[in-house]
């Protein structure tokens, strides 16, 4: 079970119910006071007999009275502590869930504007290689077009054309491996999706909690009036109580203030999360076009190649030479499309971070539900243990720089198979 804002204000009503049971208590104990005063003044009056009398008698009906009027005060002022301890501990519970909720929106602040800057930079690689994929396909058809009209006779070589084909073969399977990763990477996009909205519900969460707080602090403000009620009508006796009777109110007060500027800061984090699932969403969708953009390209190219490769059986030199040409620019098209790697190890990164989120959540769940005990975050940790687990330069210069950095490196223009 989840520390939700129902149970906190099932808790906060048990509470409520067992102050009215104490109010009740002192109701009745303001009675027996006077009954308990009586003995006192008795047992006083009967002392002073001892220094005129010698009954043993008296001496002994004074002595009785005398001390149960001393243990009817000694009760009396347990029961008033006690009372005291319980406004108290109630005071001491709501401090410790406030900071537990400020620690986790420090947190959720400073993180997501973060993973914000990757998922920008991802995206950013995306629509450039892409465009260059596009490019390179481009000049591809036109050396297509070129050959074919420099072509002036057949060849019945079956030979060679069997071994275009062959060549043809390859390069639509290497093709199709990085429409596969492509289509890989949206998936793992999707997932991340996923994991965004999850977050997007601990934030409704702590919205629910943190309007329990104002809801809790009503609550205590309602017992410290009872209280001071019943101090009143104590009279010269409850004044001390009244004392703490107004402090509790002022908690009450404070408390209140508190839960309000808590929702304020759990509705900015909740238009952050909104604002990261809209992006997330908008890269998805164009990235999810893109690829069947690649796609239609790539069929389209390879349906012109098929029909050129079947007419085409004279100058096998140059269709040699076109097909070196073709190899060429399939080799550049993979080294711009490894960009994908790069991407795969952010996201990869920034799915273990979520994930790192929710269990983070989920831990301290369990030990408010088995310990009953809430430990606020260590966010500043969290955040150094993230970017030490980084693997690319672009992580690391958004983890610093309002600006997303789109990293293209020197080697990557060599032809390397992950």
């Amino acid at each position: 079970m989840s520390y939700s804002a129902e149970a906190i204000i099932t808790e906060n009503f048990a509470l409520n119910n067992k102050s009215n049971d104490i109010n009740k208590f002192e109701l009745f104990s303001d009675i027996r006071w006077i009954a308990w005063i009586l003995p006192i003044i008795l047992g006083a009056i009967s002392f002073a007999t001892l220094l005129y009398t010698e009954n043993s008698y008296l001496i002994s009906i004074g002595a009785f009275l005398l001390i149960g009027g001393v243990i009817s005060g000694v009760y009396l002022k347990i029961t008033a502590t006690n009372n005291f301890n319980i406004s108290v501990s109630n005071s001491g519970e709501l401090q410790r869930l406030n900071e537990y909720v400020n620690s986790l929106e420090s947190f959720c602040a400073s993180i997501l504007p973060i993973l914000t800057r990757q998922i920008e930079s991802s995206n950013i690689q995306t629509d450039q290689s892409i465009s260059e994929l596009s490019q390179s396909f481009s000049g591809l058809v036109n050396q297509l077009e070129e050959v074919i009209q420099t072509s002036e006779s057949r060849s019945e070589n079956l030979c060679e054309g069997q071994g275009m084909m062959v060549l043809f073969s390859e390069s639509r399977s290497s093709l199709k491996t990085v429409i596969d990763a492509l289509e890989s990477s949206l998936e793992d996009e999707n997932r991340f999706l996923n994991n965004v909205q999850k977050l997007s519900l601990q934030a409704d969460e702590l919205n629910e909690m943190a309007g329990a707080v104002g809801q809790i602090a009503e609550q205590i403000n309602l017992l410290a009036l009872n209280a001071a009620i019943e101090a009143a009508r104590a009279g010269e006796h409850g004044r001390g109580f009244a004392v703490v009777a107004d402090e509790v109110r002022n908690l009450a007060s404070m408390s209140a203030k508190t839960g309000q500027k808590m929702i304020e800061k759990v509705g900015n984090i909740g238009e952050s999360v909104s604002s990261t699932l809209k992006q997330t969403e908008s890269s998805i969708k164009h990235n999810s076009e893109a690829v069947n953009v690649g796609k239609a390209t790539i069929e389209s190219v390879f349906s012109r190649l098929q029909d050129t490769i079947e007419t085409l059986q004279n100058d096998g030199t140059s269709l040699r030479s076109a097909g070196e040409d073709i190899k060429n620019e399939i080799s550049s098209v993979l080294v711009n499309l490894q960009f994908q790697d790069r991407v795969s190890q952010i996201l990869t990164n920034v799915m273990g971070d979520m994930n790192g989120i929710v269990e983070k959540i989920d831990e301290s769940q369990a030990s408010r539900e088995n310990l009953g005990d809430v430990t606020p975050f260590n966010h500043v940790q969290l955040i150094e243990d993230m970017q030490s687990r980084y693997t690319t330069a672009e992580q690391h210069h958004n983890h610093t720089n309002t600006q997303a950095q789109v990293g293209n490196d020197e080697s990557d223009s060599e032809l390397t198979f992950f």
